[in-house]
């Protein structure tokens, strides 16, 4: 239960600074990485295009990225001023 109240402590954190469910989303769309995957690392450590956790090796235009994620929320779907969820 400990582990549980500190995960929920850190989502509090992050949630307060602006973090939200599109923000996430974004992160992973614009990465092509699969959010409910088995990866080589944890997806807080991404390295990049050549990440081997990506699906597909190539830019995703933000157009694309916006719609895709759209179709999953309601709402305004942007990251402007939010903080990034991954290096």
């Amino acid at each position: 239960m400990i582990q549980v109240n500190e995960l929920l402590e850190i989502v509090a954190k992050l949630k307060k600074e602006g973090l939200t469910a599109a923000v996430v989303w974004l992160s992973f769309y614009k990465r092509l990485i699969q959010p409910i995957k088995s990866r080589v690392h944890p997806a807080d450590e991404y390295w990049g295009p050549k990440d081997p956790s990506r699906e597909q090796e190539r830019k995703v235009p933000q157009r694309e990225v916006v719609d895709r994620v759209w179709s999953f929320l309601v709402g305004p779907v942007s990251d402007k001023g939010a903080q990034k969820t991954f290096p």
